[in-house]
């Protein structure tokens, strides 16, 4: 699956675990830019669309593996976990969606977010919503995004240099910060995307939860779970 037709992400957050072993988690699940109120434009269904965020409940499979040497998916070692209970599905994900959407203040401007649908990840491009999109990737690794690695990254283990140009471990990140020119020029702009309306919610998490973008799982590990420091788990 290419990242340009990715139309969901979905991330595994462990939150807890007590003394029998019962795993409480956190699946965050969270739509890639695009109108939740709307059909999803799609190249893996054969109508071409899948239906509205707002109207699915998703089931998910949660396995896990104890062998540091291989990631969990569909091998026959993995084993499946059931879930302790069964996952509650939001209620109030439309009127929340819609109210954020369409809610007017006092003046007839938008209450809560000005959304701009053209800037969706799934509309086509077009010069009004083209400088709001992500610009491709370079293909100059060189000009790429950087990572700077901290002491405590190399510490932790035999680190002796980077692998790549893009890690790096002297000052030029701050320098690139620190020597940077403020643009005076810069149209403040209130009209957001969708995928921010995303991202605000997620600040709020029973918020976010209502809206369907994080699910509470709670699972049972065996004690060979952890018998192993490392291990992976996939949903």
């Amino acid at each position: 699956m290419s990242f340009e037709h990715t139309r969901f992400t979905i991330m595994t957050l462990p939150q807890t675990v007590d003394a029998n072993g019962l795993l409480r988690l956190n699946i965050v699940f969270i739509p890639r830019n695009f109108s939740p109120l709307d059909e999803v434009q799609t190249v893996y269904n054969p109508n071409g669309k899948v239906p509205v965020f707002v109207n699915i409940k998703p089931h998910f499979t949660i396995k896990i593996s104890n062998d540091p040497d291989e990631f969990p998916g569909k091998l026959s070692g993995d084993k499946e976990l059931d879930p302790v209970s069964q996952l509650v599905y939001s209620t109030v994900m439309a009127d929340i969606y819609t109210t954020l959407r369409d809610a007017k203040d006092g003046n007839g401007k938008p209450k809560y977010f000005d959304i701009d649908p053209g800037r969706s990840s799934d509309q086509p491009v077009s010069p009004a919503n083209k400088k709001h999109r992500a610009p491709e990737a370079g293909k100059n690794r060189d000009l790429a995004i950087r990572k700077y690695l901290p002491h405590s990254y190399r510490n932790a283990f035999n680190f002796t240099s980077p692998r790549i140009k893009n890690a790096v471990t002297d000052d030029s990140y701050h320098c690139a910060m620190r020597d940077q020119t403020r643009r005076i020029d810069m149209t403040i702009d209130n009209r957001v995307s969708w995928g921010k309306v995303y991202a605000h919610l997620l600040r709020q998490p029973l918020m976010a939860k209502q809206a369907g973008l994080i699910y509470e799982v709670s699972v049972q590990l065996d004690p060979e779970d952890f018998e192993k420091v490392v291990g992976f788990m996939l949903i």
